[in-house]
């Protein structure tokens, strides 16, 4: 098994950035906001220039999330076959719907308020997603607040929301886990079959 991938987006330094570029945006585009305007400026324009404003900083948002996302899904397919060549394809299509299926009924337990058969399912849900040797800082996290939620019956109600989410966020992370292993498998069976009609 080669090296374990962490396969979490990197969030905090280029979000930071962006959050500040677009607070600095912000603030100009205030400051200035008279001398663009001019001296005596319409509701209607005051309007047209705060959506302007806004509309500017939106696109600064949605085009660094974007990038962010690609970014990953381009890590991750570079990084994913190498690890996935230590795997046999029925292991692979065995271990996809394995996890999805501990994830899912982990979140359901959570929601029926069984926190002990939730631990249970997610620490088989760790196991075999070990085998793809990748890496996820918020397992930790929900393991943990599982691990402290397995003897109680009923969660207040922030905190129970609070763990949901965290295996919803988690369960997006694996669903495009899955997406990105399709084409690998895709392309293994068409070299096998390539290859055996080549022999025969």
């Amino acid at each position: 098994m080669n090296n374990p991938i962490n396969i979490n987006k990197p969030k905090f330094n280029f979000r930071f950035v962006y959050i500040v570029i677009c607070l600095i945006l912000s603030g100009l585009g205030i400051w200035f906001g008279d001398w663009v305007l001019g001296e005596t400026p319409t509701r209607f324009d005051r309007f047209s220039y705060i959506g302007t404003i806004i509309t500017i900083l939106g696109f600064i948002v949605a085009s660094c999330e974007i990038w962010l996302s690609l970014n990953f899904n381009h890590k991750l397919d570079q990084e994913l076959g190498k690890q996935l060549d230590n795997i046999t394809d029925s292991e692979i299509a065995h271990k996809l719907v394995f996890i999805q299926d501990m994830l899912n009924l982990t979140t359901e337990s959570v929601e029926n308020d069984e926190y002990s058969k939730s631990l249970i399912y997610f620490r088989l849900f760790r196991k075999e997603l070990s085998y793809f040797g990748l890496e996820m800082d918020n397992i930790n996290t929900i393991e943990n607040k599982l691990s402290s939620y397995r003897n109680q019956t009923n969660l207040p109600m922030f905190e129970k929301k609070q763990a949901i989410k965290l295996l919803i966020e988690l369960k997006k992370t694996i669903e495009n886990l899955v997406v990105q292993t399709k084409p690998y498998i895709h392309k293994r069976l068409k070299e096998k079959s390539h290859d055996t009609f080549n022999n025969s």
